[in-house]
C-alpha cells in the first residue's frame, strides 16, 4: 500500500479511531477489579501429573491434606484458653475438629487405658515450655478462600485473649497466603513506579511531552485490556504473574518508539505517518509475532502459572501491536513534527573488525555455554518470601522452638486380610524406621494415640472402629475400609534443598514387606524442581523450531534464518551460563525470561536486517560492510532507546522485596542488555562477513527490476544469451541511483 493511501486514512478516519479504542478500554477495569489470586502449590503441575493425581487420591481418602499449625507464645498446654479457642476454630467454615494437647491426651487415654503420654507424636508442645501449638486440619475445598480462614482464625484466637503479637503461623495455607499479598503488594507498589520511570525517559528521549504520552498511554491501554481479557476467561492471577503488567507496559512500549522514531526521520513532511507506518509496520508485525512466539512456548511447559504466563504475554503484545498502529499514527496526523537531525555512528559500532568482533563474541558464548552445565533449580516457597516477613520468621520460631513443618505423607496399605494387631505392626515399624532418619523431627499416625501392648491397642480399635464417634476422630488418620493408614513426618523446611535426597532415603528406610506409599506437598516440590530445568529446555527449543520457519518467510532464506538466530540465542545461553557460574538457582519465575527474551530480542534484530536489505537494494553494487553501516546508522538510536526503556524499567522491579517479581525483572532486564550488544556488535559483524549475502535472498536492486522487467516485455530478447543478458545488466548497474 502506498505511503499515501496510508495516510489519508488516518487522516480520515482519526476519530473515529479514537472512539474505537476509548470504548475497548473503558470496560476494562471492571474485569481487572474481578481478578482473584491463587498460589495454591499443589495448582502449579496441573492434575496430569502423577504426583499431583496421587496427592488428590490422598486428600479424597483422608478428607484433608493441609493444616494450620497455630503456635501460642506465653502459652503452656493447661492454659484455660486453649479449649475455648479450639471450639471457636472448629464452627470455621472449612475446618476439622483441631486438636489441641488436651484433645490429643484425652484421646490417647481412652484408646490406650491411660498409657498413652499426652500429645505423643503430635507436635503440638515442644522444646520450649511455654510454647504451644493449636492444630487446625482442613476440608479439601477450604482452600478456596484461605485468607477469610485464616482472619476467621485469628479473630478466634483475639477473642478469647491472646494478642496478635503472640500468634505465629505454619502450614501451607499461610505460605500461599504470604505469597498472595506479597506479591500484589509488590505489583501495587512497583506499577507506579515503572510507570514514573519510563514516562521521564520516554520525555527526555522523545523530546517531547506529548509523545511520550501518547507512547506511555497506548502501552496502558494495551496491557489493561489484555489483564480485563484474562478475567472475563476466569483465569487467576498468581505471583508468578504479578510480573506480567509491568513487563507488558515495559516491553509494548517499543513498537510505539520505533513508530516515532520512523516518523521524525521520514523525509516527506506531509506523507511521514504513511511513510512510518509503511516502513514500520512489517518489521513490527514480525517483531510483534516472534515475542508472542516466544512468550507462547511457555505454554508447553508443566507449570500452569508458567504455561498462564506465556498465554496471557503473548495475547497482550499482539494487543499492544494492534492498539499502537491504530492509536498512535491517528494521534500523529495532528501532532506538528520536528524531524531528528542525523546522528553519526559512535566509534565503538563502527563494524571495521568484523573478524574480531566476531572472534571475542564466540569466546564469550563458549565460556557462558560451560556455565550452563552448573545450572540449579529450587521450587521452596518459603524462599520466595522476602528476609524479615512475619511469615518467614514465624516458620524460623516454630521449627526452632516445636517441630519441622514440611510435612511428608506416608500412605501404607495394610491389605484387606490382615488383622488389627498386623495392621498396626505395620505402621509402627514404619514410624519407627522413619523416625530415625536424622532429618526427620517428628512423625505422627494413629498407633501414637495406643498403648504399647500390641494385642490390647488391636483390642481396643476393634472396639471402637463400629462406633460413627470414632470414624469422625480417626477419619484423617485412617480409611473408611480400615486398609489405608496415614504417616506424616515432619522435616525442618531448612532442608529444602536436599528434599529429593531425604526422599530416596525415607523410602529405602521402609520395612521389607510393607506397601507404602509417599505423598504430600513434599514430593510435589520435588517434581517441581525437577520440571523447572524442564521447562527452560522444552520452551526455549519450541521457541526456536516454531520461529525458524517465522524467520524463514520473511527471509526468504533458511540460511539467513539461521543466521539471525546467532545473535538472539547467544544472549540467553551467555546470562543463564552467568547463573550456573555464580551458583544462582533457577525458579519458576526466572524460567520464563528465557523465551520471552528471544521473541523480544528479535524485534531490534529483525529493524536492522530490514535496513541492511533496503541499503542493499537501494543502489547496486553496495558493499555488505557499507549496507551494514548504513543500517546501524539508521536504527542504533530507536534500537538503544527501546531497550533502556525496558531495561530500565524492568530493572526496577529488582526494588521489589518479592523474591519472583525482582528476579524475574533483574533478569530480563539483563537479557535485553545483552541482547542489545549482540544486536549493535554481533549482528552488523555478522552481515558484514560472507554470511550477509545470505539476507538478499529475494531482494533486487531498481536496476535489477528494470532489466527484470525490459527482459520480459521484449520477444526479442527471450531467447538472448545469458552472457549478453549479464553485459547488458552490469552496463545499467551503475546508473541506479542511491538513495
Amino acid at each position: 500500500m502506498r505511503s499515501e493511501t496510508i495516510q489519508a486514512w488516518y487522516e480520515r478516519w482519526h476519530w473515529a479511531i479514537y472512539v474505537v479504542v476509548l470504548v475497548v478500554a473503558l470496560p476494562a477495569p471492571y474485569f481487572f477489579l474481578r481478578l482473584r489470586n491463587d498460589n495454591a502449590i499443589e495448582a502449579w503441575l496441573g492434575d496430569r501429573d502423577p504426583a499431583v493425581a496421587q496427592y488428590r487420591s490422598f486428600q479424597h481418602e483422608f478428607g484433608s491434606s493441609e493444616f494450620v499449625l497455630l503456635a501460642l507464645d506465653g502459652c503452656r498446654p493447661d492454659d484455660p484458653r486453649l479449649e475455648p479457642l479450639a471450639e471457636r476454630v472448629d464452627r470455621i467454615h472449612g475446618t476439622l475438629p483441631c486438636w489441641t494437647p488436651e484433645r490429643v491426651g484425652a484421646l490417647g487415654s481412652a484408646l490406650s487405658n491411660g498409657t498413652s503420654q499426652p500429645g505423643s507424636g503430635v507436635p503440638l508442645t515442644g522444646r520450649h515450655p511455654a510454647f504451644t501449638a493449636l492444630f487446625v486440619p482442613l476440608q479439601a475445598q477450604a482452600a478456596i478462600d484461605r485468607p477469610r480462614l485464616l482472619d476467621g482464625i485469628q479473630r478466634a484466637a483475639e477473642e478469647v485473649g491472646f494478642a496478635a503479637a503472640e500468634l505465629h503461623w505454619g502450614g501451607p495455607p499461610v505460605i500461599n497466603v504470604a505469597l498472595d499479598r506479597w506479591a500484589t503488594q509488590s505489583l501495587a507498589r512497583l506499577l507506579p513506579v515503572c510507570c514514573a520511570v519510563v514516562f521521564l525517559l520516554l520525555w527526555r528521549l522523545l523530546g517531547r511531552l506529548s509523545l511520550a504520552l501518547m507512547v506511555l498511554l497506548c502501552s496502558g491501554w494495551s496491557t489493561l485490556i489484555t489483564l480485563a481479557i484474562m478475567a472475563a476467561f476466569g483465569d487467576t492471577m498468581n505471583m508468578f504473574l504479578a510480573a506480567l503488567p509491568p513487563m507488558l507496559l515495559v516491553l509494548n512500549l517499543s513498537f510505539g518508539v520505533h513508530l516515532i522514531h520512523q516518523w521524525r526521520v521520514a523525509e516527506r513532511t506531509e506523507q511521514a505517518v504513511g511513510d512510518a507506518v509503511k516502513t514500520t509496520l512489517g518489521p513490527t508485525f514480525f517483531s510483534a509475532l516472534t515475542t508472542a512466539i516466544g512468550a507462547g512456548s511457555l505454554a508447553t511447559s508443566a507449570f500452569a502459572p508458567v504455561r498462564a504466563f506465556g498465554v496471557w504475554a503473548a495475547v497482550g503484545t499482539m494487543v499492544a501491536m494492534a492498539v499502537t498502529f491504530l492509536y498512535i499514527p491517528a494521534l500523529l496526523v495532528s501532532e506538528p513534527r520536528s524531524r531528528l537531525a542525523a546522528l553519526s555512528l559512535p566509534r565503538w559500532l563502527d563494524p571495521l573488525a568484523p573478524r574480531s568482533t566476531l572472534a571475542w563474541g564466540t569466546l564469550v558464548l563458549v565460556v557462558g555455554s560451560i556455565g550452563l552445565g552448573f545450572l540449579a533449580t529450587e521450587a521452596d516457597a518459603l524462599k520466595f518470601l522476602p528476609a524479615g516477613s512475619k511469615t518467614l520468621d514465624d516458620y524460623r520460631l516454630i521449627e526452632h522452638r516445636l517441630s519441622g513443618l514440611l510435612a511428608v505423607e506416608v500412605v501404607i496399605d495394610t491389605g484387606e486380610k490382615a488383622d488389627w494387631a498386623e495392621r498396626i505392626g505395620q505402621v509402627r515399624s514404619v514410624c519407627d524406621a522413619l523416625r530415625r532418619h536424622p532429618r526427620v523431627e517428628n512423625t505422627f499416625a494413629l498407633p501414637d494415640l495406643l498403648g504399647p501392648d500390641m494385642a490390647e491397642a488391636a483390642e481396643i480399635v476393634s472396639q471402637l472402629s463400629s462406633q460413627p464417634s470414632w470414624r469422625r476422630s480417626a477419619g484423617s488418620l485412617l480409611t473408611a475400609d480400615d486398609r489405608s493408614w496415614r504417616v506424616t513426618a515432619y522435616v525442618d523446611s531448612g532442608e529444602s534443598d536436599r528434599l529429593n535426597q531425604i526422599m530416596v532415603e525415607l523410602a529405602g528406610r521402609v520395612p521389607v514387606g510393607v506397601r507404602a506409599k509417599f505423598t504430600g506437598l513434599v514430593p510435589l516440590l520435588i517434581v517441581a524442581q525437577q520440571e523447572i530445568l524442564h521447562s527452560l529446555l522444552t520452551s526455549f527449543l519450541g521457541a526456536v523450531v516454531v520461529l525458524f520457519p517465522v524467520l524463514t518467510i520473511w527471509l526468504r532464506s533458511l540460511r539467513a534464518a539461521a543466521v539471525s538466530l546467532i545473535p538472539n540465542v547467544a544472549p540467553v545461553s551467555i546470562v543463564f551460563g552467568g547463573l550456573g557460574w555464580l551458583g544462582r538457582p533457577l525458579n519458576a519465575a526466572t524460567v520464563m525470561t528465557a523465551s520471552i527474551a528471544l521473541g523480544l530480542a528479535l524485534d531490534n534484530t529483525l529493524h536492522l536486517i530490514e535496513h541492511f536489505r533496503l541499503a542493499r537494494r537501494s543502489r547496486a553494487g553496495v558493499t555488505r560492510y557499507d549496507a551494514a553501516y548504513r543500517a546501524i546508522q539508521n536504527c542504533h538510536r530507536a534500537m538503544i532507546h527501546t531497550t533502556l526503556i525496558a531495561s530500565l524499567g524492568l530493572g526496577g522491579l529488582a526494588l521489589s522485596p518479592f523474591k519472583p517479581t525482582a528476579e524475574f525483572g533483574l533478569l530480563l532486564a539483563a537479557l535485553l542488555a545483552c541482547a542489545l550488544l549482540h544486536d549493535l556488535l554481533i549482528t552488523p559483524a555478522l552481515l558484514c562477513s560472507p554470511l550477509g549475502e545470505w539476507f538478499a535472498s529475494g531482494v533486487r536492486t531498481p536496476a535489477e527490476t528494470i532489466m527484470k522487467g525490459n527482459l520480459e516485455s521484449a520477444p526479442g530478447l527471450a531467447n538472448t544469451p545469458h552472457r549478453l543478458i549479464q553485459t547488458a545488466h552490469e552496463a545499467v548497474r551503475p546508473l541506479a541511483p542511491y538513495s
